[in-house]
């Protein structure tokens, strides 16, 4: 009996360290790769209230737009959305022996800014504020800015369009922003 609960306790522990482990390894994924800063090129007088926005720019990360069709655009949005979606998403267990995953983000900001673009580029489509092919070309250009800016050291970044209330101004950062 003595000999049972001990193997039982040592794979519990196995188990919890193994998790752990892997924990571990699947928050620092992007340790080892080429850490890119972002610079700040200069700050841009705005129409909103007077506010300055500052301008970004990031090493590109991915391919240029050469699409022009509407099937296009919207075939090449859906696939940057997975892409963007797999890059700052991943599962991992709960517990082990647990079938529930739990969803990692990395970069809750910049991430959780986005999502909140593509909501408001689509209401500005439905109340006919936007035109849908602006609105598209719109939410490429976000997707690509944090695409790119997910392997740079994006501290400011997030600090300023956390800062910021208005949806629009920070629209108008991610449209800024330049991927070279």
């Amino acid at each position: 009996m003595k000999t049972k609960f001990t193997s039982t306790l040592f794979l519990y522990f196995l188990f919890v360290v193994a998790a752990q482990a892997q924990d571990a390894l699947a928050a620092n994924k992007t340790e080892g790769l080429p850490k890119n800063t972002v610079r700040e090129v200069s700050s841009i007088p705005t129409k909103p209230a007077g506010m300055s926005v500052e301008l970004f720019s990031f090493n590109r990360y991915t391919s240029e737009n050469t699409s022009n069709s509407n099937q296009d655009i919207e075939a090449l949005l859906n696939e940057k959305l997975q892409v963007l979606n797999n890059t700052y998403t991943y599962t991992t267990p709960i517990a082990p022996g647990n079938p529930g995953l739990k969803t990692v983000v990395r970069k809750p900001v910049v991430y959780s800014v986005v999502m909140k673009l593509e909501k408001f580029y689509r209401r500005e489509i439905k109340e006919g504020r936007l035109d849908e092919e602006e609105a598209r070309l719109a939410f490429l250009k976000t997707i690509d800015v944090a695409l790119s800016a997910f392997y740079c050291d994006t501290e400011k970044f997030e600090s300023t369009i956390k800062s910021t209330k208005d949806i629009r101004v920070v629209a108008q950062i991610f449209q800024q922003a330049i991927v070279y």
